[in-house]
Parts: C-alpha cells; structure tokens; sequence
C-alpha cells in the first residue's frame, strides 16, 4: 500500500512539473517576439509593480532575452 501512495506521489510530481514547464514555454512563446531592448525594458516597467508567481515568470524570461540582446549586440561589436 505505501509503495502505492509513494508511486502515485511521484506521478503527481512529474505530471506537475510537466504542467509547469508547458507554461513557462508558453510564455515564452507568447514573448519571443518582444527582442529590442527598449521594448523589453518598456515590458518589465509595466510588470514593475505586479506580483505573483506568473509575474516573475515574465520577468525572468524577458530577463532573459535582454541578456541575449545584450550578448548578441556585444559579439557583434
């Protein structure tokens, strides 16, 4: 029986993570094509005041791409 329920805790562990990593590709979908900087920082001033978990995720993942921008712009220099 407790194999079962550990069993069955593991499933909901993945199934979760699973749901949690479809989101955070959706997000990213949804701001890839935000890429300028300008853009990016206008997007995060707007998020500036806004909490929660999906608020963050926004954050982090135009973090990101302004990161990249800025990569991409000091190799090319």
């Amino acid at each position: 029986m407790r194999t079962k329920h550990t069993w069955n805790g593991l499933l909901d562990e993945l199934r979760e993570r699973r749901q949690v990593r479809a989101h955070r590709r959706e997000i990213e979908r949804e701001l890839a094509p935000y890429i300028h900087p300008a853009e990016i920082e206008d997007l995060l001033a707007v998020l500036e005041h806004e909490d929660g978990p999906d608020a963050e995720l926004v954050r982090a993942v135009l973090g990101s791409h302004l990161v990249d921008t800025y990569r991409q712009t000091a190799l090319s220099a």
